[in-house]
């Protein structure tokens, strides 16, 4: 838990004053947000600890359908952000970007980022995941990885 407390401390400091910040806005709520649940902390300690927090200064940044990639004022460690959650990219278990897209078929289809625990989500063909996944290449240590199929 400490390991935990303190990676959130970090964040919150590298958002004090953050270096470059990008917002993406989707058509899909981005809030899934376990802020309410007694045990959150116990929980993304045991099963997903590169969830964290998002700080305030950058929280209050995003609306309920965006999401932002922001670095600290030194350009060193970059974030992924919604309103709720925060990962730091280029950790072992944040350093793949999953990008999947998924063709209509009998759903409407939708385009996923996938970074560790943490995700956004869009309709099929969204012009902000494909934005963001170009920010996202350009992030030294990151690993994009695409993947296709149906809706079915």
């Amino acid at each position: 838990m400490a390991d935990w407390q303190a990676a959130n401390e970090a964040v919150a400091f590298d958002a004090q004053s953050p270096g470059k910040i990008e917002s993406f806005a989707v058509a899909y709520d981005v809030r899934a947000s376990d802020a309410d649940d007694p045990h959150r902390i116990a929980n993304r300690c045991l099963h997903a600890p590169d969830l964290l927090d998002t700080p305030e200064p950058i929280a209050r940044k995003l609306g309920e359908k965006d999401f932002a990639l922001w670095s600290d004022a030194s350009g060193q460690r970059w974030h992924l952000s919604t309103r709720a959650v925060t990962v730091v990219l280029g950790r072992p278990g944040t350093s793949l970007v999953k990008v999947a897209s998924i063709e209509p078929a009998r759903g409407g289809g939708s385009e996923t980022i996938d970074v560790g625990p943490w995700w956004a989500r869009d309709a099929w063909k969204s012009r902000a995941i494909e934005e963001a996944v170009h920010a996202l290449a350009r992030v030294p240590g990151l690993t994009i990885e695409r993947s296709s199929g149906y809706d079915v």
